[in-house]
């Protein structure tokens, strides 16, 4: 995984120029990945999208209006701190807060890593399938793995938006849909919870650990 993505990165450097170029990648049966701006074929799928412009991050669809406050100790106390030294590795290799690791652990899947949601999300930090393998993800019930991936998606996240909250709304319903919003959190009652739950939670942790 570790020489794709610095294949791409590589690659991506001859491009620098073109500020809206798309990537697409592909890794074919030999283990050769191929990369493109364009979808050249069906087994081409979407790395990354650059925005045709930056829009500052906006906050006119969000209902300024508190979440039920979270009660840490409905979470797993010991898996928490089973978890913790794992959680401040992750975090640190990512650079970012463990409290935030932490939070959104916790609200995902209050650190079970056999939790499957309805839309089919897995794991510790609930990747979708097609996100799993975007991150090179090969089991997402692993631990490690699914603490990486989306300690690596949640910090691309961080890094786009410049902004936790987007970054967390764009964790929970797609970059795209915060993209439709014109960079402002979706208008979606889960969405705009899971964005209050989390800081909530990231505040608690902030403060107490």
């Amino acid at each position: 995984m570790y020489r794709i993505f610095l294949t791409f990165t590589l690659w991506f450097s001859l491009f620098i120029p073109t500020a809206n170029a798309d990537v697409y990648m592909w890794v074919d049966s030999n283990g050769t990945t191929h990369f493109a701006q364009k979808k050249l074929n069906k087994n081409y799928t979407l790395l990354m999208r650059t925005p045709k412009k930056t829009t500052p991050a906006s906050f006119g669809n969000w209902v300024d209006k508190p979440a039920k406050r979270v009660k840490i100790y409905k979470v797993n106390k010991k898996l928490r701190q089973h978890y913790h030294p794992t959680i401040v590795d992750v975090a640190s290799r990512h650079q970012l807060e463990p409290a935030l690791l932490h939070a959104v652990i916790s609200a995902e899947s209050g650190y079970n890593p056999q939790a499957v949601s309805r839309a089919g999300a897995v794991g510790m930090m609930q990747l979708m399938p097609g996100t799993a393998k975007m991150l090179g993800v090969t089991n997402s019930y692993d631990v490690v793995q699914n603490m990486e991936g989306g300690a690596k998606y949640l910090r691309r996240l961080l890094n786009q938006y410049n902004n936790k909250k987007l970054a967390l709304a764009a964790y929970n319903a797609g970059p795209g849909a915060v993209k439709k919003y014109n960079n402002q959190i979706p208008p979606y009652k889960e969405t705009q919870n899971y964005v209050k739950k989390v800081m909530q939670y990231y505040e608690t942790y902030r403060q107490n650990m």
